[in-house]
């Protein structure tokens, strides 16, 4: 169960994307990612564990960012911090309350 986070906990800047596609001049598809948004976030990890595929040593991290209520953040959308690219794997919103919402995402293996 999720436990309400105090505003003054959230003190990371997060910028959360969403990508677009155009055609470009050639008629081939470009995804590009647009800020939808730029939040306090509280960050804590879930996870991390390293991973072993093609030869090629991986890193996999997983956080939780916890945010204030903002609808239409979608798992589509990924979340910039740190200078990683997360993929969004969840949005849940807290005690269905309109309040606050935890964000689980993931990064190491598409980096978005």
């Amino acid at each position: 169960m999720a436990v309400w986070t105090p505003p003054g906990k959230r003190n990371r800047v997060i910028v959360i994307q969403t990508s677009t596609e155009s055609t470009d001049s050639y008629g081939g598809t470009v995804h590009t990612w647009s800020t939808f948004a730029t939040v306090w976030a509280l960050a804590r990890p879930l996870r991390g564990r390293d991973l072993v595929a093609a030869q090629a040593a991986q890193n996999l991290t997983e956080l939780v960012f916890n945010i204030r209520y903002l609808a239409a953040v979608l798992p589509v959308m990924r979340i910039v911090y740190g200078g990683k690219n997360y993929d969004i794997t969840a949005v849940i919103n807290i005690e269905e309350a309109n309040r606050e919402i935890d964000i689980m995402a993931k990064t190491g293996l598409s980096e978005g």
